[in-house]
């Protein structure tokens, strides 16, 4: 008897502190669950700049009365400038964040060094509320993140000035997808361009380990790593060796040999776990891109001296500013993946000295060796060095030129794309780049 007292009282306190809010917030009504929504029309009322504020810091603000006695936090949403306020116990409850449902546990992982940022289609950067909806990737919006120069602490929606921004990420969040060329066949079937099946996944489920055409595995480029997603940089590695940067309009570091450039990317952030992006990991952006939820089509050619990202949305993973730039055009590309067994600037010795879950390694120099999910064999077949999606460049590693390299340069034009591959000895180059990823 005396609990059910006690919980009326508190369902009476919070419904009384819901409607002793100061009268120069009008109009208001109640919804559900002690909370509330307004339309704030004083200005002399301090704009709400947090996204999660606590019942402190409101009365302070003049938004509720200093005698009302409630404990805990409020979320705080913005909407057509409708504030909604969401009474809770406290701030860092993970079910408040904003999660979209299709991803299923696979949401952005948003680490110390990482500020999560909506991006307008002027290239206009502000911090999001991750209590709102920051990011759809039904509607092709991929979430963004950026690094800073300096550690500013920014509000909510407020902008961030290019000249803070050190690199720019996007979230690929973890998946499976339906095998549309068949791995295990000794002969290499026809496979056309196609919208590929992809469904979000948590880590927590069961990895799908399928070999077959028509049946489901999970990327590799997850497993690999064992997480739920991971950050791409947007861009190229730019800047200068001694200060990497991941930004638009800025040159790409180019003519290092493919050593340099993996020690380049490891050191970035060790926090973060950065490294050189995989062949594996390109790939996985390539098949989200061509998917329902990316661009699902063929990537234009980006042109090396033309890095207006504002304006040159084809040249993105989801044919909008929030997606990955320069995987088709720009520089060749190194990547993470070589033949094994060779004689290359980065030697075995070298490379053992790392994890290698950092790379990919492959037998032989042949279509048939490529991996599942790597974007090599399942684009069979294979004529003049092309592949049958889009004519794109497919020429695989030999012993003398044992390094893939993807997404073609910008004098590709056909042979240029995100689902391009070709081979390279690891030596500098002034048409070949690099990118990272974080985990």
């Amino acid at each position: 008897m005396k609990k059910r007292v006690m919980k009326i009282l508190v369902i009476l306190l919070v419904i009384i502190g819901v409607f002793e809010i100061v009268k120069t917030v009008r109009p208001y009504q109640l919804i559900k669950d002690a909370s509330i929504q307004m339309i704030l029309n004083d200005s002399s009322l301090k704009p709400i700049t947090s996204s999660c504020l606590t019942i402190d810091s409101l009365k302070n603000n003049g938004y509720l009365k200093k005698d009302i006695n409630l404990d805990g936090s409020v979320i705080v949403s913005l909407d057509d400038n409708r504030y909604s306020f969401v009474f809770q116990k406290d701030c860092n409850r993970e079910d408040s964040i904003y999660k979209e449902d299709i991803l299923k546990g696979s949401t952005p992982k948003i680490k110390d060094g990482l500020i999560p940022v909506v991006i307008d289609s002027k290239g206009e950067v502000r911090k999001a509320n991750i209590y709102n909806k920051w990011y759809s990737y039904k509607e092709k919006n991929w979430a963004n993140a950026v690094m800073l120069n300096k550690n500013i602490n920014y509000s909510d929606n407020e902008v961030i000035s290019e000249d803070n921004i050190k690199a720019y990420f996007v979230w690929i969040p973890r998946y499976r997808y339906k095998i549309f060329n068949s791995e295990n066949s000794k002969k290499i079937v026809e496979s056309k361009e196609q919208e590929i099946e992809i469904e979000f996944e948590d880590k927590s489920e069961p990895i799908s380990s399928g070999t077959k055409k028509n049946v489901w595995v999970t990327h590799s480029a997850f497993t690999s790593m064992d997480v739920n997603g991971m950050w791409v940089a947007k861009f190229e590695a730019n800047g200068i060796i001694d200060r990497v940067t991941i930004k638009p309009n800025t040159e790409s570091i180019s003519n290092e040999n493919v050593k340099t450039m993996f020690e380049i990317a490891y050191k970035f952030d060790r926090t973060l776990n950065s490294h050189m992006m995989k062949n594996t990991e390109w790939a996985a952006v390539a098949y989200l891109s061509h998917s329902k939820y990316g661009i699902n089509n063929q990537i234009i050619v980006a042109d090396k001296n033309d890095k207006d990202y504002v304006s040159n949305y084809k040249n993105s993973t989801t044919g909008n500013i929030t997606g990955i730039y320069e995987m088709s055009g720009g520089l060749d590309e190194y990547v993470a993946g070589f033949l094994k067994d060779n004689d290359s600037i980065f030697t075995s010795n070298e490379i053992n000295k790392y994890d290698l879950k950092y790379f990919d390694v492959y037998d032989k120099s042949s279509y048939s060796s490529g991996k599942i999910g790597d974007a090599t064999k399942e684009l069979g077949p294979f004529k003049n060095n092309t592949s049958s999606w889009y004519e794109d460049s497919a020429c695989f590693p030999d012993l003398k030129n044992p390094w893939f390299i993807r997404g073609g340069n910008y004098q590709s034009y056909i042979e240029g794309g995100q689902f391009s591959f070709d081979k390279a000895s690891g030596n500098k180059d002034p048409n070949y780049g690099f990118r990272i990823v974080l985990n």
